[in-house]
């Protein structure tokens, strides 16, 4: 007769070693950012999780890291784990920015209908251009630790979990990042102590500022000891670190930028990056003045995604702002009480050549400045 403890041990094994291969069975490699992870499940004995972690490649060198938690420790938890990862995954993939990456895997989940909320952290790094940008659906901040400076959490800007409400709106934030700088994503059974998030995000932030150095190997087996034996809930880590040296000379990119007036610092970021070394100071600055203006006009008159194409050859640099609207920009006479249209009177004075090239599939414009870096 079948020992119902055993026949128990094992359906919960066969229950984990399923959960295990819903998560990556190894992660990408992607230059300039060395990566690791660990998933730790919990311990009692009906206890499965929703915890899951992903890397996703994106164009232009840059990675998708992300880490979510389906609420409930049951099968249902692990497979809409399953389902969830996947959509984020495929959201990533098409190359939207990370807002919207996030609002469409809220549908996605709300269009499930089993009633489950799930927190969520994107973190799209540019490891050659040194930037982040976070998302946050209602899930702990991810931690950052730069070289001589104490470890911070990212959490300047959040939201609600996913399957709240439809037809929610997160907001994105971008942080440059220093050579050397590390990203810790993880869920909160890694920070539950007694209960209390705040006391386990303090011990998290100690262990990391005390044993600032190593590989990333090393501190997700450090930050691995934070979770007692025998956790009542599962948990994730998901470490990467910039190398400290550039990742090769950039001379060309394309992002696509969401319609909110971060995206104009972010472009400015872009350029000035792109340019460091390859300029001189002034033409630096003058070509970061008016990116700014491109971007920050296209925010103003569509609500669509933005792209951003930057190309540096033969002493040239040419940015061109794409946008969905047919709308063509106008030099206007502008007084001195305006507070707007001086942007293109910019370009204009500046630049060495601009203009606007409608797109071949009749699907809006591209604004466009060349300028010279000698």
């Amino acid at each position: 007769m079948e020992d119902p403890a055993a026949a128990d041990s094992g359906g919960r094994s066969a229950l984990l070693q399923l959960q295990r291969a819903l998560l990556p069975v190894r992660l990408p490699d992607i230059d300039g950012l060395p990566l690791t992870a660990r998933y730790l499940p919990g311990s009692g004995p009906d206890r499965l999780g929703g915890d899951w972690y992903d890397v996703v490649p994106l164009d232009g060198g840059a990675a998708a890291l992300v880490v979510g938690d389906v609420a409930g420790g049951d099968v249902t938890a692990t497979a809409l784990m399953g389902q969830l990862s996947s959509a984020v995954r495929a959201y990533a993939v098409e190359g939207h920015p990370p807002a919207v990456v996030v609002s469409r895997a809220n549908e996605f989940h709300l269009g499930l209908g089993t009633g489950r909320i799930a927190t969520l952290a994107y973190a799209m790094v540019h490891p050659a251009e040194r930037i982040v940008t976070v998302v946050r659906a209602g899930h702990v901040p991810p931690l950052l630790s730069a070289p001589d400076a104490e470890p911070c959490f990212l959490d300047g800007v959040g939201g609600p979990p996913l399957g709240v409400r439809p037809g929610e709106v997160w907001r994105e934030s971008t942080t440059q990042l220093a050579p050397g700088s590390t990203l810790i994503l993880y869920t909160d059974g890694v920070v539950q102590d007694d209960g209390s998030l705040d006391t386990g995000m303090g011990h998290l932030l100690a262990v990391v500022a005390s044993k600032n150095g190593g590989t990333p190997d090393d501190l997700v087996e450090r930050l691995a000891a934070l979770v007692p034996d025998g956790p009542p809930d599962d948990a994730v880590l998901l470490v990467g670190r910039l190398d400290r040296e550039r990742v090769g000379p950039v001379s060309e990119l394309r992002r696509t930028l969401p319609p909110t007036p971060e995206s104009a610092t972010v472009a400015r970021w872009l350029v000035n990056d792109l340019l460091r070394g390859s300029a001189d100071d002034d033409p630096r600055d003058t070509a970061a003045l008016l990116t700014t203006e491109l971007v920050s006009n296209a925010i103003r008159h569509t609500r669509d995604e933005l792209t951003l194409t930057v190309r540096l050859e033969g002493g040239t640099l040419r940015v061109g702002v794409s946008d969905s609207s047919h709308r063509r920009p106008q030099l206007v006479q502008v007084g001195e009480r305006d507070t707007s249209g001086r942007g293109l009177h910019l370009v204009e004075a500046l630049a060495d050549r601009w203009g606007v090239e409608p797109d071949e599939r009749g699907l809006g414009k591209t604004v466009w400045f060349e300028l010279g870096t000698g």
